[in-house]
């Protein structure tokens, strides 16, 4: 894609699956003109507090700032120092 801009990472808190998410980053695509173009972006999110629930998606857009829908959401839950996670099994 020749006139990809850019990629909006955004972030909800809580659980809620209506919740308002705001921007966190702007990623911007500066390699248009390369032979190998960057083909993965990424970004860390360093304000997250220990046992909350956090959402994330990504919006792109193009160079003419038309965007995209948003992506899948994801729910990452940032774990307790100290605390022992372990993988849930599945159910029978």
């Amino acid at each position: 894609m020749e006139d990809l801009g850019g990629f909006s990472v955004e972030r909800a808190a809580g659980p809620e699956p209506r919740t308002t998410f705001t921007r966190l980053a702007l990623l911007e695509v500066t390699d248009r003109d390369r032979f190998r173009p960057i083909k993965r972006f990424q970004y860390l999110d360093s304000d997250i507090q220990p046992g909350m629930t956090y959402q994330y998606r990504v919006v792109s857009s193009t160079t003419d700032r038309y965007l995209s829908g948003p992506s899948n959401v994801v729910t990452v839950v940032r774990a307790v120092p100290g605390e022992e996670t372990h993988a849930l099994l599945p159910t029978p």
